[in-house]
């Protein structure tokens, strides 16, 4: 069961180098854990997450992917100071450029 200081969060991703593949998750965090500390936390249980998606060694995503919170972009180098303070979905896309 979940403490009152914790909330949940939802986190969907696809990989790049998987399309046909989802990542799905949803869990009880403490308030105010930051980004990086909850995909390091999936990555050491998720082997999709932790092989295609997320970069645990420089808390950073793969190349070529977005993480999106409540539909607003949040860039890579807001992961180790963004806490996560009330329940969020979490998407996580490849995404491609060309011309």
């Amino acid at each position: 069961m979940a403490s009152m200081d914790s909330i949940v969060v939802k986190l969907e991703g696809r990989a790049a180098v998987k399309p046909g593949e989802s990542f799905l998750w949803t869990g009880h965090v403490e308030r105010g854990t930051t980004i990086a500390e909850l995909f390091t936390r999936i990555a050491k249980d998720e082997r999709l997450f932790s092989e295609h998606i997320f970069n645990k060694d420089n808390d950073r995503l793969s190349p070529y992917h977005l993480l999106f919170i409540n539909k607003q972009i949040i860039r890579p180098d807001k992961f180790k100071t963004f806490p996560l303070t009330e329940p969020v979905e979490m998407k996580i896309i490849p995404f491609v450029s060309g011309g």
